[in-house]
């Protein structure tokens, strides 16, 4: 069987998450965020501190982490989701600011930025 052009075996899981890319200008202002922390840091810890920078074209903001799905599941919830937001009235509107990461802070795996500090979830569509 085949998807995406990769051939999956019937019992093939795939790590899911639902996100949503910044516009340009936020991903922009976001790898500006992260050259000043980089040059910070390495100014600060030097070689000490081995960190994997996200490239840019991958910033993301993850909505709902849906982990291991098998691959024929896709398509629903593809549709699933297109008929949710196909029906919604009203779009969110998101206030993001600050640093945060995850799981610890003193041992993170993923520095993330920014914060989602509100939902304004009265805006309607267009």
């Amino acid at each position: 069987m085949q998807a995406s052009g990769v051939v999956m075996q019937s019992t093939s899981v795939l790590r899911l998450f639902i996100s949503l890319n910044p516009p340009p200008a936020i991903v922009s202002k976001l790898r500006d965020q992260q050259t000043f922390l980089r040059q910070r840091l390495d100014e600060r810890y030097g070689l000490e501190l081995s960190v994997r920078w996200t490239k840019p074209a991958q910033f993301h903001l993850t909505l709902l982490f849906l982990g291991n799905v098998f691959w024929q599941q896709v398509e629903w919830i593809r549709q699933q989701i297109a008929e949710t937001v196909a029906a919604a009235r009203t779009l969110p509107t998101l206030q993001l600011s600050g640093f945060g990461c995850f799981p610890v802070f003193k041992s993170p795996r993923i520095l993330r930025t920014p914060d989602p500090s509100g939902w304004n979830i009265g805006r309607k569509r267009k």
